[in-house]
């Protein structure tokens, strides 16, 4: 026989005494205490840093002794103004009327006046910045005519193609209308004499073709053994037509480059050193005679011109116009009949 056993009923829970002899609460032992706070995540190790000592800044560059020369002529010369465009000009009629007369003087500084202020005239109708011409003078001798020319300072931008135009040629062909009525006057009080029979230690000026046109319609056929005896007036138009078609060389910012820049931006490079090119097959071939050509000094200049691009116009889509491309050819014109190939020859 299987005995069964009946469950037991469940028994009260018993009290704890306190200790005051109290009653206490039923305990509860199958409880569990929970923390409910969160605990904070260790914070990361310190890590030493390496420290870093400050260097003093670096100064800036400093300029080279001529670069601080030009800086402070240009400064001091801003200051002076139209001061020193006058003292300039005296300065320079002073050498010039020295060592070739007042005649002279006053004759080229008529001819690099005209040409400058039509560079500076223009400027001011397109609203570009230029200042007043200056004058280089140059002592005479040793410099044989007084000067080294006229400049202006132009500011950039340029707003057309058609501004750099009018700006570029404006120059030249002032200079060269001021410089033909010059050139007949002179032409026409200088004098035919006997050519000496010992012209050792003197000087022949190339004729270019005006000149060459002129003399033989005032004076006719030059007979054998004579020569035309340059006056002031005529030696101040010469000088006129050398500066004029110097300036006229399609290279770089000179006259002619503008010029030629406006006309065709893209091929400005390649007529710039071309020029150039051509202009040192002349004096390689002088020299190849035994001939030294002042054009040598000139032919550097040129080459290290044509190795800098021209700065670009701010609209540069118009066209030219017909009126603008017959100036250019008229411009063209003025550069060969005022081009000496062969401008000073010395004999010794």
């Amino acid at each position: 026989m299987e005995e069964t056993v009946a469950p037991s009923a469940p028994s009260a829970p018993r009290e704890s005494p306190r200790l005051d002899g109290s009653e206490g609460a039923p305990e509860n032992r199958s409880s569990v205490s929970h923390d409910t706070t969160t605990a904070e995540p260790p914070a990361p190790p310190e890590i030493d840093e390496p420290e870093f000592t400050a260097l003093p800044p670096r100064p800036p560059p400093r300029a080279g002794f001529f670069r601080r020369v030009l800086l402070g002529i240009r400064a001091r010369a801003g200051r002076m103004g139209w001061k020193l465009n006058l003292l300039l000009l005296l300065a320079a009629f002073g050498t010039m009327s020295y060592g070739l007369g007042l005649v002279y003087a006053l004759c080229a500084i008529l001819i690099l006046g005209s040409h400058e202020m039509g560079h500076y005239l223009f400027c001011r109708w397109y609203g570009v910045e230029a200042t007043l011409p200056y004058f280089l003078p140059a002592p005479s001798p040793p410099f044989l005519f007084g000067t080294f020319g006229a400049v202006i300072r132009m500011r950039p931008p340029i707003p057309s193609r058609r501004a750099l135009f009018d700006i570029g040629i404006a120059g030249p062909i002032a200079g060269f209308l001021v410089a033909l009525p010059v050139l007949v006057i002179g032409v026409a009080v200088s004098q035919v004499v006997p050519n000496p029979p010992d012209a050792s230690g003197g000087m022949e000026f190339g004729e270019p073709l005006l000149l060459m046109l002129l003399s033989r319609l005032i004076h006719g056929v030059i007979p054998e053994g004579s020569i035309l005896l340059m006056s002031p007036a005529m030696l101040a138009g010469w000088f006129g037509l050398l500066v004029t078609a110097m300036n006229l060389f399609p290279v770089g910012q000179l006259d002619g480059g503008h010029v030629s820049y406006a006309l065709s931006p893209k091929t400005h490079p390649a007529i710039a050193r071309l020029t150039a090119i051509s202009m040192g097959v002349l004096v390689l071939v002088c020299l190849g005679m035994r001939i030294f050509n002042p054009w040598l000094l000139w032919t550097i200049i040129l080459w290290i011109l044509s190795r800098f691009r021209h700065p670009p116009v701010e609209i540069s889509d118009e066209p030219l116009g017909a009126a603008r491309i017959a100036l250019a050819v008229f411009a063209a014109i003025i550069f060969i009949v005022s081009f000496i190939p062969l401008p000073i020859q010395a004999n010794f």
